[in-house]
C-alpha cells in the first residue's frame, strides 16, 4: 500500500484548490471587507488611529450628526460666537470662563471687583473734595475761633474717613483673594497717602 493511500488525510491538505474553491476563497475575504467597521479601517496595521485617521472619523460622525438634525437647536445658532481667549483668565479657567460668559453670567470675583474698585474711586474723590472746601473755608476765616471751627469739622471727616477706609480695605483683601491672577491685585488704601495727594495732612495745614 502506498503512503498517499495509508494517510488519506495528507491528500485533503495538500490537495490543491479547484478554480471554484478559489473563487468562493476569494469572495468571502471580499464580503468580509465589505463588513469590516470603519473604526477598524481607521485602526491602521497596528490598531492605533493615526491623526489624519481620527480626524476623517470625527468628521464623518459631524456630519451624520448634522444629517440627523442634531445641531439644529444648540444655544446660541445663528448668533456671532465669542470664542477669543480672556487675556486675564488662567488656562485652566478659559473653558469655565467662556462658558459663564455665552450665557450672560459673571464670575463672583469681577462684580465684587467692579464694586471695590467703585468705592476706592468714591472715597478718594471724597477725600480731594473736602480736601479742598476745608482749605478755602480756613483761608477765608476771619479769626482763630471761625479756624477752629474748621478744624473740628476737619477731625470728624478723618473719624469718618477711618471708618470707611477700613471697611473698604476690608473688601479689597477678600477681593484679592477670590482673584484668580496675581497682577489684578488691587493696592489698600492709606489715609495718609490720600490726604497728601490732597494737597493736605492730618492737621489740614502743617
Amino acid at each position: 500500500m502506498s503512503q498517499e493511500k495509508r494517510n488519506p488525510s495528507r491528500l485533503l491538505f495538500h490537495r490543491p484548490p479547484s478554480k471554484p474553491d478559489e473563487e468562493r476563497l476569494r469572495t468571502a475575504r471580499e464580503q468580509a471587507a465589505d463588513y469590516r467597521a470603519p473604526d477598524d479601517q481607521a485602526a491602521g496595521k497596528h490598531g492605533v488611529p493615526t491623526m489624519d485617521e481620527w480626524n476623517n472619523i470625527v468628521s464623518q460622525r459631524i456630519e451624520e450628526a448634522m444629517r440627523r438634525g442634531e445641531f439644529d437647536n444648540l444655544p446660541g445658532r445663528g448668533k456671532p460666537q465669542r470664542i477669543q481667549r480672556e487675556p486675564f483668565v488662567p488656562e485652566d479657567q478659559q473653558m469655565a470662563f467662556t462658558l459663564l460668559q455665552n450665557n450672560d453670567l459673571t464670575p463672583d470675583w469681577i462684580g465684587e471687583r467692579k464694586e471695590v474698585l467703585r468705592l476706592k474711586e468714591s472715597f478718594q474723590e471724597q477725600v480731594q473734595s473736602i480736601a479742598s472746601e476745608a482749605l478755602t473755608r480756613w483761608h477765608a476765616a476771619e479769626d482763630a475761633a471761625g479756624r477752629q471751627d474748621v478744624l473740628a469739622t476737619w477731625d470728624r471727616w478723618l473719624l469718618r474717613w477711618e471708618t470707611e477706609l477700613g471697611e473698604i480695605n476690608r473688601r479689597i483683601q477678600n477681593l484679592n483673594l477670590k482673584q484668580p491672577i496675581a497682577h489684578l491685585e488691587v493696592i489698600k488704601l492709606r489715609l495718609d497717602d490720600e490726604l497728601r495727594r490732597a494737597g493736605v495732612t492730618r492737621t489740614l495745614v502743617g
